[in-house]
């Protein structure tokens, strides 16, 4: 089913209601990006806690919202920075749609980002393939998890845009790339 075709399947009333593959896609994505901000989010909730003792030397509990919870359970979690290293603004971000730890990300100067354990670590998949850093737009293709395609070009509107390189495309997950065009467009903002 491409893009435009739609298809007709009935709801939990029993009504008929149209969902397109795209509109699938970019729920999975918009609830994959809340997941990775709640994720990055967690260390500044962690640090809200402080060990507290009492006249009696027990640990008080601290209040979140209406949930309370012993500071103490927390306590072995250090602050780390699990990457990446470099990169810079995020300006494209993409997940695979049957693999719930697999995310790419382009920043503006610092290329194309890929993380299979859900954001634990990052790696550089660019670096030696691509004739430019700034990345305007990445996506996994539908038909396989494999076929990464990946637009050039700081597309984001703000006072200091990158141009870009062109468009690349990578059969394997973005073990290696190749350049397949449009080396003078500029920004490529979408695919």
């Amino acid at each position: 089913m491409s893009d435009n075709q739609r298809q007709t399947t009935k709801n939990r009333n029993g009504k008929p209601q149209q969902l397109t593959r795209k509109t699938n896609q970019q729920l999975i994505t918009n609830f994959k990006l809340c997941l990775l901000t709640i994720l990055f989010s967690l260390p500044s909730l962690i640090s809200f806690g402080q060990n507290q003792k009492n006249k009696q030397g027990f640990v008080n509990q601290v209040a979140i919202g209406n949930a309370g919870y012993d500071s103490t359970f927390l306590q072995g979690l250090k602050y780390r920075l699990a990457g990446p290293y470099r990169g810079g603004r995020v300006t494209a971000v993409t997940g695979v749609a049957n693999d719930i730890l697999t995310y790419y990300f382009g920043s503006t100067g610092g290329g194309m980002w890929k993380t299979s354990d859900g954001g634990t670590s990052w790696k550089n998949i660019s670096d030696g393939y691509f004739a430019c850093a700034p990345i305007g737009s990445v996506e996994v293709a539908p038909s396989d998890n494999n076929v990464v395609y990946v637009g050039t070009g700081s597309a984001a509107v703000r006072g200091n845009i990158s141009i870009g390189c062109g468009m690349y495309k990578s059969t394997d997950a973005g073990n290696s790339w190749k350049s397949i065009g449009l080396p003078k467009a500029g920004q490529i903002g979408r695919i």
